[in-house]
Parts: C-alpha cells; sequence; structure tokens
C-alpha cells in the first residue's frame, strides 16, 4: 500500500488512475475555470462568466431589451440581471461578442466552431446520446432524461436571451454558440434539453444570447 500511494504521488501532474489526463483550472479574469478531457479535446466544464474580452475591454452589459435586441457589436447578460444565475450559468452573450477579434476566451483557447462541437459528439457516441453525457445531474428541471454527466462537461440549462431581449428557456435548456457562422444571416448553436439524451444542432440569429464554452486550441 505505501508503495501505491508513492506511486500515485509521483505521477505526473497529467495522469491519475484509469489513464484519465488532468488539467489544472484556468484562471481568467478572477475566476477559476476546471477544465476536463473529452477525447482528444480540453474543454471549460463551466460556462464563461467574464465581463472583459482578453485584452481586459469592457463586453458592454445591455439590460435594456430594445438595447439588446439592435445591438450590432458584442454584449453581454445575466439571465434576468439575476445574481444567483451568473453563479448557477455564467453569463449569457450574443455573437458580436464570440467573434470579436479581441477575443473572448483565454490565450490558448477558442469559442468551439462547428467542427469542435461535432469532434466531442463523435467522442461521445453520436448526438443521440451526448446530451446525456453533457448534462449535469442537479440544476434541471425533471426529467433531465438520460443525464449521467459522464464526460464531467457539467452541462447546465441556463436559458437563453433571445434577440429581443427575453430570458427564455432556464431550467429546461442550455444553449451555447459555436463560432461558426450558417449563411449570410445565421450561427451554428448547440442546445441541450431536459426532455431527452441529445445534444441538437441549431442555427440562430446572431443578436441571440446563449452561454459560452472555451476549449483548447490545437
Amino acid at each position: 500500500m505505501v508503495r501505491l500511494l508513492f506511486l500515485l504521488i509521483t505521477l505526473p501532474f497529467g495522469l491519475r488512475a484509469g489513464a484519465q489526463l488532468l488539467h489544472p483550472p484556468v484562471p481568467y479574469h478572477g475566476h477559476s475555470y476546471p477544465v476536463v478531457r473529452i477525447g482528444t479535446q480540453w474543454w471549460f466544464a463551466e460556462n464563461l462568466r467574464t465581463e472583459l474580452y482578453r485584452n481586459g475591454d469592457t463586453i458592454p452589459t445591455l439590460p435594456q431589451a430594445q438595447e439588446w435586441r439592435f445591438a450590432r457589436s458584442g454584449a453581454q447578460a445575466v439571465y434576468r440581471s439575476d445574481p444567483g444565475m451568473l453563479e448557477a450559468y455564467g453569463r449569457l452573450y450574443n455573437w458580436y461578442a464570440v467573434t470579436d477579434p479581441r477575443g473572448l476566451c483565454p490565450a490558448g483557447w477558442h469559442v468551439p466552431s462547428a467542427a469542435d462541437w461535432d469532434v466531442l459528439t463523435t467522442a461521445l457516441g453520436g448526438d443521440s446520446v451526448t446530451g446525456g453525457a453533457l448534462k449535469d445531474t442537479a440544476y434541471w428541471d425533471p426529467p433531465n432524461t438520460g443525464a449521467t454527466d459522464a464526460s464531467g462537461f457539467n452541462g447546465r440549462p441556463g436559458g437563453a436571451r433571445s434577440n429581443y431581449g427575453e430570458s427564455l428557456f432556464e431550467g429546461a435548456y442550455g444553449y451555447f454558440w459555436s463560432s461558426s457562422p450558417e449563411g449570410p444571416e445565421k450561427v451554428v448553436f448547440r442546445f441541450l434539453g431536459t426532455y431527452n439524451a441529445d445534444l441538437y444542432r441549431g442555427s440562430s440569429e446572431p443578436q441571440d444570447g446563449f452561454s459560452c464554452r472555451c476549449v483548447m486550441d490545437p
């Protein structure tokens, strides 16, 4: 037993029992983000909550629905401006913040492209089962079908802010941006729902407010 404990203690930081890789939390603008390896990728295991771009510039908060609707540059919000929602779900960002050249994720990380999301779903067995492996088991409204969080992704139902500025679907759905446009006016996103174990793919207007994750640069 002493020898076993010694071996565990002296293993390189990136390894643990079962040869699963570990990564230290990533500090970013005053918050420390846990990280999880899924297949060949490293992902934040928590939604972004930063109010700043990578370079330190402020991402504007637009609490008024009319301001949010007509914004054509980066903006962020907290669901219903409720501090408890910030703690549970992080912030919601429009797509202009996602693609702003100042960067939304820390150096060495990026908001996942549609292709990055595809790699994730392949690693977890396909869209029809990936949702269950991504969903956490505590925050969802019933029935939270298929939820195991087997991946460690810790996917939560943070809802959305619509392009009209409405706060919608907290508890039932979690929406996550990709960085990939789809046609001239739409953007690819992924979403989880309480009623099934799928990870869905959709396209939406860039004015919508969704959660964001970061994935490590290749």
